[in-house]
């Protein structure tokens, strides 16, 4: 039998900042998300939405995860009211993630 694995403190610190480095790109994909939106870009909405979902999920963002695999389904099926309302709730997400008030939310 294998002893059980301990993370060390040095992954730990990297898991952070690979996590902290995933929330930083994603505030700056949400505003190329909304540019896509805006101009009937629900295939680029779809796309950027495939990353959050897979990337969310393995930093523990579940929640986030969620969102994006709602949102990329939602632009894949030309669904425009519940893409912007899920766009707006990654946000949110994005938001409370990084401890801060969302920008520029058009709720």
């Amino acid at each position: 039998m294998c002893p059980e694995y301990q993370e060390t403190d040095s992954e730990i610190l990297f898991m952070a900042e690979l996590r902290r480095e995933f929330l930083e790109k994603t505030r700056t994909d949400l505003p190329r998300m909304e540019e896509a939106f805006a101009a009937g870009d629900l295939a680029g909405v779809a796309v950027i939405a495939h990353d959050i979902k897979g990337t969310a999920g393995v930093f523990g963002l579940h929640e986030m995860s969620d969102s994006g695999r709602l949102l990329q389904a939602a632009a894949q099926e030309g669904r425009m009211e519940e893409s912007r309302q899920l766009i707006e709730h990654l946000k949110e997400q994005l938001a409370q993630a990084l401890g801060t008030p969302p920008q520029g939310t058009n709720s």
